[in-house]
């Protein structure tokens, strides 16, 4: 977690809460009785600081509730419309007229439009900006399309969730307010004692990822080192159930996706076999370890390949991770009928191994080979241009800013593919220019839109809303030049080159769109087939202060409407599987075996277009970069670049300098099993890194030198090293998060190697 943040979050709570009431230490005689305090708010910025009236009732002391309306005017910056109707019923109408009703007798929420009614009025209204950046979203005017709407009731009493009233107003329980009042650019959070909204992933404010830092696993695991509270533990699985039942997307995977959108996720729970209703009782757990073990492994019932991910955050904690650990292989649970997450993990890795040395060995081969940043990489070699990326991530406060604003344009991912596309096109030795995603795990997918835009002039693709049971086009025009125009520089702008893509079963979400956009477009695809994963996803901090991901209702098809979300078969299967489950990628990165798969796909005719890239308008940024800073633009011109120009010359470290030492002592601790007790950091005069690895005595136990920018290097030994993501560096955390692999690694998978899954094995 970003240091700032936790800094100013610790801080604001140390100062409110001293001038405030206590909130939880209080007796109440019955159900009805309350204590009022306030809730600090931290608004969209650590350093925006509110505060909000709460009431902790007596039969659930653990959970604030705040009023309806003072909870949506933080959250949207826009008042309610709410009306007492009378024994206990209030009328509730959102600013942009959807009405609904609160009624605190029989705990139910209606809307005439579940849309509508929970979304801000800039997604209702069209002007969210993530829909007016490089990719500028254009309203459907096809006569007779009707607009998308669904009346929908939430029975909160079926899950045994309270509403009051008082004052007015309804009285909601504040998770429940943040898990329905949700969307990815505004999402509230209660966690630490404070209620924080926070925006998506690409922002600089993405409240979730402080769960991921180690120090927040400390705090939990200190907070409930004497267990959880029972009206919490009992609040908290309620609440569980309703946020999976409300927004869970039904990807169709799972053998028992007819239970579940049947029963829910208790019904499925209690019914489908003894392990799932072990795993129940697991989840209503007042003890903190068996809790854990049971959020961890209820992954092995919900795997969709990495979009619906229950993540134990408490586990970063290595201390209790074992003790988590205990609890799971004295559980021995047989996970019959499961989801098939450790086979699925298991290929996964083997797709990245492969991957990762196939793709070295290609590297040492190429004429040209640049790092822009870490999983941003550019070669050449002959006829052939590799442009290689981890993650669809970059900031969306950036590009708001340049496009809406006075921001000047960022220096990132979208940028960098841009000027390699240039460079290539204007290298007459380069024809075909491949985008490698061998190790994508997604994100974006309006990168994906601009990228296809630049390689087919696509700007239509499609979409289904499972839950009205529906496919729409979305339509759109692309800034291909950055100019902030939508023009016919745009239309014109054309290259000579083939593209293909490399993709393998790591390739996932946007890693697994990307290949689906370019197959209907006529597009080459070589490797493995894709990983699958289609769903749009929604990330959640349970009231306990857990991580979770959903799979929602809307997911991303085919050109035909068809589900992509078991993967994309590529052209040319060029991934060889070897006895012991090992994959060889040799053939895929090989620049000979590119080239040769490009001829025979589109032939060996040259490409004749009728504008080229040096005819249209293209933006050159001139940067100065450090370690610390932004890239400042010095100059801006309208005129075709040499290949010099195009260089990203100046680096992104992957991580401060200072963090670095922390990184590798993870690394070798995960190796040896022992962490050193200190390490010294030097820079050297070539760039790179120097880490020496000691014990208490300081004798040198191992020395790493380490490039800054990737965060790769060797050992003393000449041994391969990959620093490892330690989740206080927020931009790690991003790329954990984008994919929705999030701390898995702490996970089922750590937990599936003690044994704990053997036992089915063995009977």
């Amino acid at each position: 977690m970003n240091k700032y943040l936790r800094r100013t979050v610790a801080a604001v709570s140390a100062l409110m809460l001293a001038a405030l009431p206590g909130m939880t230490a209080f007796a109440a005689d019955t159900a009805a009785e309350f204590r009022e305090a306030q809730l600090p708010v931290l608004l969209y910025a650590p350093d925006r600081v509110s505060s909000i009236d709460c009431r902790f009732y007596g039969d659930l002391p653990s959970i604030p509730y705040v009023k309806l309306s003072d909870y949506y005017s933080l959250w949207a910056g826009k008042e309610l419309k709410i009306k007492d109707l009378g024994d206990g019923a209030y009328s509730v109408e959102v600013p942009y007229g959807t009405k609904g009703v609160f009624d605190t007798e029989t705990d139910q929420i209606s809307a005439e439009d579940r849309f509508s009614f929970f979304a801000p009025e800039e997604n209702y209204t069209g002007e969210n900006y993530m829909t007016k950046l490089f990719i500028n979203f254009q309203k459907n005017e096809d006569a007779g399309e009707e607009e998308i709407s669904k009346e929908v009731t939430l029975d909160l009493a079926s899950y045994e969730i309270d509403l009051r009233s008082g004052d007015g107003d309804v009285w909601c329980p504040l998770p429940t307010l943040c898990d329905l009042f949700y969307d990815a650019t505004r999402n509230g959070n209660y966690l630490e004692d404070t209620l924080m909204f926070g925006k998506d992933l690409s922002s600089d404010f993405p409240v979730y990822l402080m769960t991921t830092a180690p120090q927040y696993a400390d705090e939990l695991v200190e907070k409930y080192q004497n267990g959880r509270p029972a009206d919490l533990a009992k609040y908290n699985y309620n609440e569980l159930c309703l946020t999976f039942d409300f927004y869970y997307g039904f990807p169709g995977r799972l053998a028992y996706t007819d239970l579940l959108r049947e029963k829910g996720l208790d019904g499925m729970l209690s019914e489908l076999n003894d392990t799932t209703r072990a795993l129940k009782e697991m989840l209503l757990s007042t003890d903190y370890a068996e809790y854990v073990a049971g959020y961890d492994c209820v992954n092995m019932y919900l795997w969709d390949g990495g979009h619906t991910v229950f993540s134990p955050v408490a586990e970063n904690n290595k201390d209790f991770l074992n003790q988590v650990v205990a609890v799971s292989q004295e559980k021995a649970l047989s996970y019959e009928d499961n989801a098939g997450l450790i086979e699925d993990q298991t290929s996964t890795y083997y797709s990245v191994e492969g991957v990762t040395a196939a793709r070295a060995a290609m590297v040492e081969d190429a004429d040209t080979a640049e790092t822009f940043a870490k999983g941003i990489e550019y070669y050449e070699k002959g006829d052939t241009a590799v442009f290689y990326f981890d993650q669809f991530m970059i900031s969306g406060d950036a590009w708001d800013a340049y496009y809406n604003g006075d921001g000047e344009l960022p220096e990132d991912l979208l940028t960098w593919f841009y000027k390699c596309v240039l460079r290539a096109d204007q290298n007459p030795e380069i024809k075909n220019f491949v985008l490698d995603l061998g190790t994508n795990t997604g994100g974006l997918t309006l990168i994906a839109q601009y990228m296809m835009g630049i390689m087919t002039d696509l700007t239509a693709t499609k979409a289904a809303n499972n839950i009205v049971g529906i496919v729409s086009d979305s339509r759109y025009k692309v800034d291909k030049n950055f100019d902030k125009a939508f023009d016919e520089l745009d239309d014109e702008f054309k290259t000579d080159l083939r593209f293909g893509i490399i993709t393998s079963h790591r390739s996932f979400s946007c890693g697994n769109w990307l290949p689906s956009l370019a197959k209907d477009n006529g597009i080459m695809l070589m490797g493995e087939a894709s990983g699958g994963g289609s769903c749009f996803v929604e990330v959640h901090i349970s009231p306990d202060g857990m991580l979770y991901t959903l799979s929602i209702g809307n997911c991303l098809v085919g050109a035909d409407g068809s589900n992509i979300d078991n993967g994309i078969t590529p052209h040319y299967e060029t991934v060889k599987y070897l006895e012991d489950g090992q994959k060889d990628f040799s053939e895929t990165y090989n620049f000979a075996n590119i080239s040769k798969r490009f001829d025979e796909f589109y032939g060996t005719e040259p490409i004749v277009t009728t504008t080229t890239a040096e005819s249209t308008t293209t933006t050159t940024v001139t940067t100065t970069t450090t370690a610390d800073t932004a890239p400042e633009t010095t100059a801006q011109t309208s005129e075709t670049t040499s290949t010099e120009t195009t260089t990203v010359t100046e680096k992104q470290y992957f991580a401060p300098v200072s963090e670095l030492g922390d990184m590798a002592a993870k690394d070798y601790e995960s190796k040896k099993g022992k962490a050193p007790a200190k390490t010294v950091t030097t820079e050297n005069e070539d760039g790179t890194v120097t880490v020496s690895l000691q014990d208490e005595a300081g004798k040198v136990l191992d020395t790493y030198t380490i490039d800054p920018v990737t965060g790769t290097g060797k050992d003393s030994k000449g041994g391969e090293v990959n620093l490892p993501q330690t989740g206080n560096n927020v931009l790690s955390g991003v790329a954990a998060l984008a994919g929705a692999l999030v701390l898995m690694g702490a996970g089922a998978a750590a937990v599936a190697g003690s044994g704990v899954f053997r036992k089915k094995d063995s009977e």
